[in-house]
C-alpha cells in the first residue's frame, strides 16, 4: 500500500518531534552557538561525523542501482565527504587514521542494519544528518570568531548544512512524488530517524564529555578540554 494520508516529511517531523528538541538542548549546538566548544573536541566530533556520513555513503552506494530514492541520497554524500576531509586536514587530522567512539560504532551498525533490512529507511537517516543536519547551520560564525577562521576549511561541512538540508529534502520529495516508499517502509524510515537522533546525542555524549561552561558576557573560550581525543591532536 502506497503512503497517501500524511507526507513522510510530516510524519518524521511530528514523530521524531520529542528526539528533536532533545537533540536541540543537547550541550552541543549551545557550545557551537556561543562559539564556546573547544578547538580539539570539535574535530573529534567532525571526525566521527567524517565516519557517520562514510558509513551512509558506501551502503547507500551498494544500493543505489537498485532504488531510486538511495540513490538520491548518494548525490550529494561524496561532497559531504569532501568537505569533512577539508576540514579535518585544516585541524591535522587525518580522516583515515579516525577511531570511532563506541556510539558511533553503534551507529554505524545501525546504518548497516538498516541498509540491509530496509535501504528506503536510509531516508530516516539522511533526515537526521542532513534535513536537520543535528543543528549544521548553527553557531558558524561564532565558532569562526572563537577560532579566528576565515569562511573555508575548518567550517565547509557547517556552512554546507542548508545545502544538504535542500538535498535531504529533495530525496523526500523525491519518494513522495513518485510514489516510491510503502506504509510499512514509512514506519522503518521514522524508526530509523528516531534511533539516529537517539544513537548521535549518545555519542556527542562520549566525544564532548567536557564542554566548557559559558563564561559571563557569553565570551568563548579555546580550552582544549579534557579527555584524551578520537582524532589526533588538532591545532
Amino acid at each position: 500500500m502506497i503512503v497517501t494520508e500524511r507526507s513522510i516529511s510530516r510524519r518524521l517531523k511530528q514523530e521524531t518531534r520529542i528526539q528533536h528538541e532533545r537533540a536541540e538542548r543537547h550541550r552541543l549546538p549551545q557550545a557551537l552557538r556561543d562559539g564556546r566548544l573547544p578547538r580539539r573536541l570539535y574535530a573529534d566530533w567532525l571526525a566521527q561525523r567524517f565516519l557517520i556520513h562514510r558509513a551512509l555513503a558506501r551502503e547507500a552506494a551498494t544500493l543505489a542501482d537498485r532504488n531510486p530514492v538511495v540513490r538520491r541520497i548518494v548525490e550529494h554524500q561524496h561532497d559531504v565527504l569532501a568537505k569533512l576531509r577539508a576540514d579535518l586536514t585544516f585541524f591535522n587530522v587525518d580522516p583515515d587514521t579516525v577511531r570511532p567512539a563506541s556510539a558511533g560504532t553503534k551507529l554505524i551498525a545501525s546504518i548497516e542494519h538498516t541498509a540491509r533490512f530496509s535501504p528506503v529507511a536510509l531516508l530516516g537517516v539522511c533526515y537526521v544528518l542532513h534535513v536537520t543536519g543535528d543543528r549544521p547551520c548553527s553557531g558558524v560564525q561564532q565558532l569562526r570568531r572563537a577560532y579566528g577562521l576565515e569562511p573555508g576549511p575548518g567550517t565547509l561541512y557547517l556552512d554546507s548544512g542548508c545545502r544538504y538540508y535542500r538535498a535531504g529534502g529533495c530525496a523526500l520529495k523525491l519518494a513522495e512524488d513518485a510514489d516510491l516508499v510503502s506504509r510499512l517502509e514509512t514506519h522503518t524510515l521514522v524508526a530509523a530517524a528516531r534511533t539516529t537522533y537517539i544513537l548521535s546525542a549518545e555519542l556527542e555524549d562520549e566525544v564532548l564529555p567536557h564542554v566548557v561552561p559559558k563564561r559571563s558576557g557569553g565570551a568563548a573560550t579555546h580550552s582544549e578540554g579534557a579527555t584524551p581525543s578520537m582524532a589526533g591532536q588538532a591545532t
